[in-house]
Order: C-alpha cells, then structure tokens, then sequence
C-alpha cells in the first residue's frame, strides 16, 4: 500500500506533527509514504515534497482576504501535486488541512473524485463544509440545503457551492471524512454537503516520548534557559496570543487577580508569539518555543495548564499537557472539553472568568500526587500510535474497495 499525505507544513504546528507522526509510523512499518507540504522552509528528506513557494503563498492570502475567494491562489500547487499523484500513484491520498493558502481544495477533489483515487480528509477545522470559515462559531447558515445565504463573509455562498459542487458525486466507499473529535464529527453529520459520506473519527496523537513527565534536571535546565524563578507555575501555550479568539486577554484578567490577590508566589509562564508585551509583573512571555523537548519541561514543570480559545476543534495542548502530567482548565470550546481526561480537566462557559480563576487557584495549591495516574491514562488515549494505526485501517478500507 502506498500513501500521499498533502497538508500546509511539515513537522510544524498541530497538523504538521501529526503528519510527520504518520510518516513515520508508516515508514517504520515498511508502507511506502509520500508527503506534500507548502509553507516553511525545503525539508531536505526523500519523498517529502514542497508543492509551493512562499511568495504565492502570501499573495494568495492577499487576494482571499480582498475577494474572499481563492482566485489565484492553489493553481501552481494543484498542478505540481497531481504530477505527484500521477508520478507516484498512491492508493490513497490523505488530505489534511489545505486551507492556508496551500491547494486548490475544490480542483483537487475534482480531481481524485474523477480518477477514483481512494481518499481520507481529515477535518482538523470547519472549512470543509462552511463557505470558507475555519470556525463557524454559533452560526447554522452552513446546514442550510441552500448553504451560506446573507452572508456577512464576502463570497460564502460561493464558496460553499463550489464546495458542494466538488464533494458532490464522490464514490462513497472510495471517501472516508475523519473528525478529530466527537464534537467536530457531529458537526460535520449536520452538513448538508457531507452528510451522506462515511464519517470516522480519530483523535490526534502526540508523541508520548516527548511529551511525558520530565526529570527534575531537565525541568531546572529549562527554567534556567527561560529564566523562570517560582516553582509554582500556571502555563499558558498558544498560536497567537493577541488574537481574540485565542482569549489571551483572559490569562492577563488572571494575573491582575492573582496581583490584587496578592499571590506572588506564582509566575504565569506564555509560549507563543505575542506583539502587546504590557508591563505585568507576574507573567513571563518566553515567544514561540520550536524545541519540543523544552516544551514538555515547562509542562512538566507546571501545576495547571490554562485553555482560553473561542473555539477549537480538538486541543493539542490539551492533550500535551496531559501526557505530562499536568491538568487542565479552560473554557469550553467545542472539542476540548470532549476529548479532555474529566477527572483532570475543568471547563467553563467562554468568558466565565471568576469561575476559571477560583479553579485555577484552587489546583494551584493543590497536591499533585496524581501525575503518574495522568500520565498514564493520558499515553493511552492520546498516542500517536494508536492514530496511527487507526489510519492504515481507513486506508485499507478507501483503497481497496
């Protein structure tokens, strides 16, 4: 059996490390595997295949945000990956998430509808069955038999026709669509473009070598390189701190609370990318951290993980965090609190911030003699194995029919 993974990066960001998990699991397994990615930078590996070059990328992005349609963005990447395709000729193509700027998603299932090509596409986001939207928060216009009627997004309509339209007449038995979560699964059975296919649903999976409970050395070198003092720590990880969505400003509500509270033993540690730095005491912002090892000391090293996003459709820093140990709290945003351990997880309503803060100093003081427990039941629900294998049984049942 031979397998083409298309996605926007490789090893990078949520859907790039559950990729390249894959791969690997594929390669170790001996089953040939071919990947397709478009952002980031050349991986000098055999069959992992840049399908884009950057300055299209963007201009592709200028022009979507401007018409609200891909008018030229996809069209160099389609044609390079159905040379791929017809080069290779893979028995399955597993799409994953294709819409940061990456292919022409509606040329491309055109095309491996019209050569039967057995095919997985995993839903890591809503935009498959949206007029465009990664998220579709509380609006229901998108189940309509219509689509995206009086749309305030510019083109919805459009683009949900067009997305209809390259869906419709698929083989089903040559189509698995795959959800990360029972949340985003039932969401996609209330699409009326993909209602009729056949839905699966596989959780991410991480890996359970890196992420698991680090050494007390480990931990004291990483708080040295990031220059963090407390030993009582509330972590924030996000994509885009200043983005609202992301709720960022909510872990600065907790630290003016934790400040008036004058609880000044505890440092609130932020990986991610941040423009506004505001001058607040008790919080440390470290940027983007690249290397995963260092990523799983400051989880390890943490007594509770905070989730503020809007809306997500799994959480990897979810599960990351579980895997070492370390619970969670956050608010409820669709999939996490779905795919969460509950007995070491709490969620509330999106914005509830006085219930969040009494949680989060409640479990901040608290004993955390259960990480082992943690940890175990977390590898086992969240290995990137047990994905994995879950995948070839997909493909076996797409490519041999």
């Amino acid at each position: 059996m031979k397998i083409l993974q298309i996605n926007c990066h490789y090893n990078y960001g949520s859907t790039g490390k559950i990729m390249y998990d894959i791969d690997r699991y594929l390669e170790n397994h001996h089953i040939e595997s071919f990947q397709c990615y478009a952002r980031g930078k050349k991986v000098k590996r055999e069959r992992v295949l840049k399908i884009a070059y950057e300055p299209i990328c963007k201009l592709g992005k200028a022009f979507n945000l401007f018409y609200g349609r891909p008018l030229l963005w996809g069209t160099y990447s389609l044609k390079k990956v159905v040379r791929i395709i017809e080069k290779a000729r893979p028995d399955v193509v597993h799409v994953h998430c294709i819409n940061a700027y990456t292919v022409n998603v509606y040329g491309l299932l055109n095309y491996l509808k019209k050569k039967g090509i057995g095919t997985v596409i995993t839903l890591h986001a809503e935009f498959m069955y949206t007029g465009g939207c990664s998220y579709a928060y509380n609006c229901d216009k998108w189940k309509e038999k219509e689509g995206c009627r009086s749309c305030k997004v510019k083109n919805a309509n459009k683009n949900w026709n067009s997305m209809k339209e390259a869906f419709s007449g698929f083989n089903r038995e040559k189509l698995a669509l795959v959800s990360v979560s029972p949340w985003l699964r039932d969401r996609a059975l209330n699409s009326t473009i993909l209602e009729n296919y056949h839905h699966k649903i596989v959780m991410n999976g991480i890996d359970t070598y890196t992420f698991r409970k680090r050494t007390r050395d480990e931990i004291e070198k990483v708080k040295k390189k990031y220059g963090i003092c407390s030993d009582r720590i509330l972590l924030h990880v996000t994509s885009d701190f200043d983005a609202p969505v992301k709720g960022g400003g909510y872990v600065r509500q907790i630290a003016h609370m934790m400040e008036e509270d004058n609880l000044t033993d505890i440092e609130i540690i932020v990986v991610g990318p941040v423009k506004k730095r505001e001058n607040t005491k008790n919080i440390k912002f470290v940027g983007v951290v690249t290397n995963q090892a260092d990523l799983a000391a400051l989880y390890s090293m943490s007594s509770v993980t905070l989730l503020t996003s809007k809306r997500e459709t799994f959480s990897m820093i979810c599960a990351e965090s579980l895997c070492c140990g370390t619970p969670v709290i956050g608010f409820k945003a669709g999939a996490p609190e779905t795919i969460s351990i509950p007995e070491y997880s709490s969620f509330f309503k999106f914005g509830d911030i006085n219930s969040m803060y009494k949680a989060v100093k409640k479990t901040l003081y608290s004993s955390q003699s259960d990480r082992a427990v943690i940890i175990e039941k977390a590898h086992k629900t969240y290995s990137a194995e047990t994905m994995a294998q879950n995948y070839i049984s997909i493909y076996r049942n797409v490519a041999y029919v």
